[in-house]
């Protein structure tokens, strides 16, 4: 992006203005209703949202961004970081492969011992954002106001379109051009997910992304405070893809410095930000060494483990399933202790004891339907799970008064092994659904022709498929010895 390499000098026709706004209407009206839950009709809406959404950018793409090519930015982009108070240890830069960065020791890095220190005038805020030009429009549109994400995601094409200008040039300079969030995903790598809740929560997402960025084009034309800002001629949904995605894998949350600078919501202390190097750390497991000093206003990074000569240093970024992984990061990490599989299940209003089962579950604090993890341990099932599918297995309305809730793992009424056989049954039918077999996933990951996004795919799959094959082996092991009892 060096030189400021944004087609901002060119200007859509009349008639493919007008028609880029019909098709976004169209997209609000289709993303503004409310999901409705059947998994066929919402593949087939996800599929007409494409379908617009595909027309959209071919008319945008003389507005097309050229995107940073990273791969000669980093010396100005460490000088930068130097100039204004960063601290680099003993690690480096490195292209791991495939486009792919991170640090690479230099030499042994002990563990507890600093290796990054990040101030936080390299860091771009919320805080910042409202100090910016945007600041007027972020604080009078309830979208920015209540998701610091978007707020940040908008402060991003902001500082991108100011190009050498921007005091963040060197560090957006180095953000990757593409990422591998399910937003970059094709109809036929999301095809890969069929009978994963993560093919949901996929959907979910580019929903919400079309969304939003159907609203913001209206905006930007139409809200006063959107007069003097760079967006109308440069904002196309490639640009917000991008944004959204660097976010969404490179966002934290650090210490309020200025009370009147924070994100509006559940965290009022704390500001959203990207800070630059920090964020070249990939994930291993580990454990968290990262602080924020106050008194410095730094971000300081600590070794969480001995790291040897030419090893690339890591951190660990917290404890989440590869499904978390995968729909917010981008990757999936293959030795993951804290990995899990969610399932849906739900109580339907078509039950004739639905009343009654709604009643237990509200006495339990549940709802009648929800996600629950299975884990592959040596019990798969939490209490919560317990709880509902035992409600959800009732037979008659006299069972109300003697509900019980001991765990079905351990009790031995009928109650509990009608419940056991329920999730049994329902994990059977799971792995049944799988698209592709195990050979066809491993073909998929060991084929050089396939893309990043599609091997994590086939990835994510086969952990899954592990997990619930796991957690079948030890229900069933737990039905036959209570058969046996």
């Amino acid at each position: 992006m060096g030189g400021n390499e944004r087609k901002s000098s060119k200007k859509l026709a009349s008639q493919d203005q007008l028609r880029i706004r019909e098709l976004l209407d169209q997209v609000l009206d289709k993303c503004t209703t409310m999901p409705s839950g059947d998994a066929k009709k919402e593949w087939k809406d996800h599929l007409e949202v494409q379908k617009l959404l595909q027309e959209v950018r071919d008319l945008e793409k003389p507005l097309s961004p050229n995107l940073p090519k990273r791969s000669n930015k980093w010396p100005a982009f460490l000088k930068w970081c130097s100039d204004n108070g960063a601290f680099l240890g003993s690690v480096s830069i490195k292209d791991l492969s495939d486009g792919e960065y991170g640090f690479i020791a230099d030499e042994q890095v002990e563990e507890s011992s600093q290796f990054l220190g990040v101030p936080l005038k390299l860091m771009m805020t919320t805080a910042a954002a409202k100090k910016s030009k945007l600041g007027p429009l972020l604080r009078d549109d309830p979208i920015m106001m209540s998701m610091s994400n978007v707020a940040l995601a908008m402060f991003l094409i902001l500082e991108y379109c100011a190009g050498e200008s921007s005091f963040w040039h060197p560090y957006i300079s180095t953000l990757p051009a593409s990422f591998n969030t399910v937003l970059y995903f094709s109809v036929e790598e999301l095809e890969l997910l069929t009978g994963s809740t993560v093919l949901d929560e996929a959907l979910k997402l580019h929903r919400s992304i079309a969304r939003q960025y159907s609203y913001f084009h209206k905006i930007f034309r139409t809200h006063p405070l959107a007069k003097s800002l760079p967006y109308k001629d440069c904002f196309t949904y490639d640009l917000y893809r991008w944004a959204v995605s660097a976010v969404m894998t490179r966002q934290n949350a650090v210490p309020l410095t200025d009370p009147a600078g924070g994100d509006d919501g559940d965290c009022a202390d704390a500001m959203t930000a990207l800070v630059p190097l920090w964020d070249m750390c990939n994930h291993s497991d580990g454990k968290v060494l990262t602080d924020y000093d106050i008194s410095a206003n730094m971000l300081r990074c600590y070794a969480m483990r001995d790291f040897d000569k030419g090893e690339e240093v890591t951190i660990f970024y917290g404890r989440r399933t590869n499904a978390e992984f995968f729909i917010h990061n981008g990757f999936v990490f293959a030795d993951n202790r804290y990995d899990a599989v969610d399932i849906k299940l739900g109580i339907s209003k078509q039950d004739p004891l639905f009343a009654m089962k709604a009643k237990l579950c509200d006495d339990h604090d549940l709802t009648p339907s929800g996600t629950f993890a299975l884990v592959p341990r040596e019990r798969p099932v939490c209490e919560d799970l317990s709880t509902f599918l035992r409600i959800l297995v009732l037979k008659d309305a006299s069972q109300a008064s003697s509900f019980k809730d001991e765990h079905i793992m351990d009790a031995m009424d009928d109650n509990a092994r009608d419940a056991l056989n329920f999730l049994i049954v329902r994990i059977q039918l799971l792995l049944r659904a799988f698209p592709k077999s195990d050979e066809e996933y491993e073909n998929i990951i060991a084929d050089k022709g396939s893309n990043g996004r599609i091997k994590m795919a086939a990835q994510l799959r086969l952990l899954e498929r592990k997990i619930l094959a796991a957690v079948l082996e030890t229900l069933k092991e737990c039905a036959e010895q209570r058969a046996q009892s």
